[in-house]
């Protein structure tokens, strides 16, 4: 087996078993303090938090993992997080949301730790735009297509990048460098250094966490040929919507993708 090949393989592997063991992402204290207040309180309710779930892909994460444990589905077949949180007890809700960590630079100045919480904030920014955008353009295209579905498929989408960052901060942080200073897209030097990127990780994670089937197709397939691949596997219209909200979003310069090659 050739060398390079070889460490290809092993640095995949060591990436994917480092990944295998995340329980849940970590979130802002920015966002950590939105949410505690509420959770604490008395007469706890989960529709307070709505608001704040829907704009975290951490948050969410988190909660499509409590609802597919829960094997919840809607009667009408359209997807609803508030819906089905409704189903749920409250005090499991809380449970889930506590466990949670935060990062946060308190105490630690090292550039490695500020960068990594600079990238994860413009990266929570950019998610919300393709989020935004898949959902109007879900709802534009075509009364079969479920915005809000296309809304949380196009915040989860790159989940896989916060997974990578999280395991390997200071591997992470060298290919955005590279990937800077090269103009290149994030997702090319993932496989040249890590032998797999955020899409593969995003779709492992969501097949571990039990996300809806129609997420998983999209964190997995928003980078390739979606127009070609949807006449083989019809799920992918949902990544075809991501993909197009995705480069919108980068055109529009909003939050931080990581990538700086230029968007199609």
């Amino acid at each position: 087996m050739p060398d390079n090949l070889e460490k290809e393989m092993t640095a995949s592997g060591q990436v994917e078993l480092a990944v295998g063991r995340l329980q849940c992402l970590s979130t802002l204290d920015c966002i950590a303090a939105q949410f505690l207040p509420k959770l604490l309180q008395s007469h706890f309710h989960p529709s307070a938090l709505i608001d704040i779930i829907e704009s975290d892909p951490v948050l969410t994460s988190r909660i499509l993992s409590l609802i597919g444990s829960h094997g919840i589905g809607l009667p009408d077949g359209r997807f609803s997080i508030s819906r089905a949180l409704d189903k749920i007890p409250a005090h499991e809700i809380r449970d889930s949301i506590l466990t949670i960590k935060v990062s946060q630079v308190f105490g630690r100045s090292d550039s490695v730790t500020t960068r990594r919480i600079s990238h994860q904030k413009g990266l929570i920014l950019h998610s919300i735009a393709v989020a935004c955008c898949a959902g109007s353009i879900a709802e534009a295209a075509s009364p079969k297509m479920d915005p809000e579905l296309a809304y949380c498929a196009g915040l989860l989408h790159d989940i896989g990048k916060l997974a990578i960052e999280k395991v390997m901060p200071k591997s992470y942080a060298r290919i955005l460098e590279e990937a800077e200073s090269s103009g290149q897209n994030t997702r090319t030097l993932e496989q040249k250094y890590l032998g797999t990127d955020h899409t593969i990780i995003g779709k492992h994670l969501a097949r571990k966490w039990r996300f809806p089937n129609l997420i998983t197709v999209a964190l997995w397939l928003h980078h390739n040929p979606t127009v070609i691949i949807s006449r083989e596997i019809p799920e992918a219209s949902i990544a075809a919507v991501v993909q197009l909200a995705d480069s919108i979003a980068r055109q529009s310069g909003i939050g931080f993708s990581g990538s700086f090659d230029s968007p199609e």
